[in-house]
């Protein structure tokens, strides 16, 4: 079997532009605050899909596996974020009274 070996990410390299992540991560963070603030003053997540969230909540958890294994603190700082503002959202699906 043949395995190209440029398929594969060249760590070295992959450090080199971890300020790509970072500025990914941060802005992710950024753009999550207005939902949450929403959520949390309405107290209303109707129309959150609760398998979307369940399932964006495994995807969390998996991204940061990824980070961790991969060397990247972006990467595991980002998806950390997700997983809270995942779980925040799965919460208020679940534990929020529907109007």
């Amino acid at each position: 079997m043949f395995i190209d070996k440029n398929m594969f990410i060249d760590k070295n390299m992959y450090t080199k532009h971890e300020c790509f992540g970072s500025l990914a991560a941060l802005l992710g963070i950024v753009s999550s605050f207005p939902q949450i603030y929403k959520t949390y003053k309405t107290k209303d997540a109707r129309s959150f899909s609760l398998i979307a969230l369940f399932i964006g909540f495994i995807r969390g958890i998996l991204w940061i596996l990824h980070g961790y294994y991969m060397n990247s603190f972006s990467g595991m700082v980002s998806s950390g974020y997700g997983l809270l503002y995942g779980s925040f959202l799965l919460y208020a699906k679940l534990f929020f009274k529907s109007r």
